[in-house]
């Protein structure tokens, strides 16, 4: 599985959101996305209208990262 719930995705179809739940083995997520996109809750795991279960392949993340690290920032 490439995201972790909490990750905050884009959906090219949709806009962006955030992993709520890794759904299966299969690559599937459930995704709250930022504004009601007319979609479901997800069985709950998301707000009414703002859910939509995505497949993997699908997402694009907007963490910022090199390679498979996420980058940590300090403020001196």
């Amino acid at each position: 599985m490439r995201f972790k719930v909490g990750d905050r995705v884009i959906e090219n179809g949709m806009g962006h959101g955030t992993v709520m739940a890794v759904y299966d083995r299969k690559g599937n997520y459930a995704i709250e996305f930022d504004k009601n996109i007319g979609g479901h809750d997800c069985n709950g795991l998301t707000k009414g209208g703002y859910g939509w279960y995505c497949l993997e392949r699908d997402l694009t993340s907007t963490n910022p990262t090199i390679g498979n690290s996420r980058l940590e920032f300090k403020w001196v």
